[in-house]
Order: structure tokens, then C-alpha cells, then sequence
């Protein structure tokens, strides 16, 4: 079965299944919002800022919150304010940022590692919640000026 997906202007709700087909799925749907609901321009540096935090929190996703089959993610946009807000829930194992807060040493070429400290540097805020039974929600914002 492939994503639900909803647009109702400023908002974009989508739910997918944590694979890694998924991921540039996401990040389509991010670059469509961002241009066609909230009419920022192809090119506009909060466009890459927020495409490239929301895809390295779903890659987070698709490679950590599920060890054995792949689970929901939840993609939540929405544009108030002059603020973009991205949140991304999953149902899998706990996360917890602050043991995953310190980037890689670069000259060890680490595979992984970068997602969080990439996520810190483009987004003004970053919140993280577990609540057991519920799972993981990370909260990201951007604001733009026009």
C-alpha cells in the first residue's frame, strides 16, 4: 500500500511505512509543500534547510526506530506564522538525542552519526518527546522571512 497523503493548505499530513523507499518519497512531498502550498521558491535556502532536516529524521526512522519489520512514520507540515513546522512520529524504540548529541569524529569518515547535528544547525528549534506506548515525536522549526 503506498503513503497517505493529505494537502489542506498550510498543512501536509502523511503516513508511510518506515523503508527506505519511503525516503525520497518524503522528501518530494516536502519540496512540494514548501514551493506550491507556502510559495517559497525552488531554490530558497529554507527549502533545503527543511528538506534536508525532515529527510534525515525519517532516515533516522527507517534505520533505528524499528529493529525487525518496518513501522509507521508520520509526517506532520505546516506553515503559521512566517514558521514552517515539521514533526515526525513513529511507534518504535525509544530515541534518546542526548546520547546521539556529539558528531562523529570527521577524520574517523564515520557512515553515520551526522543526522541530529545536520538537524540542530538548519532548524532554529528541535524538540524530541518518548511517551511509552506512543513512541517518538520530533518537533522542527524553521522561520522564514519573505
Amino acid at each position: 500500500m503506498g503513503p497517505t497523503v493529505s494537502f489542506a493548505p498550510p498543512r501536509l499530513e502523511v503516513e508511510l511505512v518506515a523503508r527506505p523507499d519511503s525516503i525520497p518519497v518524503v522528501s518530494s512531498l516536502v519540496q512540494t509543500f514548501l514551493t506550491e502550498c507556502v510559495g517559497l521558491g525552488p531554490n530558497d535556502v529554507a527549502v533545503s534547510h527543511v528538506r534536508i532536516a525532515v529527510v534525515e529524521a525519517v532516515t533516522n526512522v527507517v534505520r533505528h526506530a524499528y529493529p525487525g519489520e518496518p513501522g509507521p512514520i508520520a509526517l506532520a507540515l505546516e506553515f503559521r506564522n512566517d514558521t514552517i513546522a515539521a514533526c515526525i512520529r513513529d511507534a518504535g524504540e525509544e530515541f534518546d538525542p542526548t546520547n546521539a548529541a556529539d558528531l562523529p569524529d570527521p577524520t574517523e569518515l564515520a557512515e553515520g552519526g551526522y543526522g541530529l547535528g545536520i538537524m540542530q544547525s538548519v532548524m532554529e528549534e528541535l524538540e524530541h518527546e518518548y511517551r511509552a506506548g506512543f513512541g517518538n515525536e520530533f518537533t522542527m522549526k524553521k522561520r522564514i522571512s519573505r
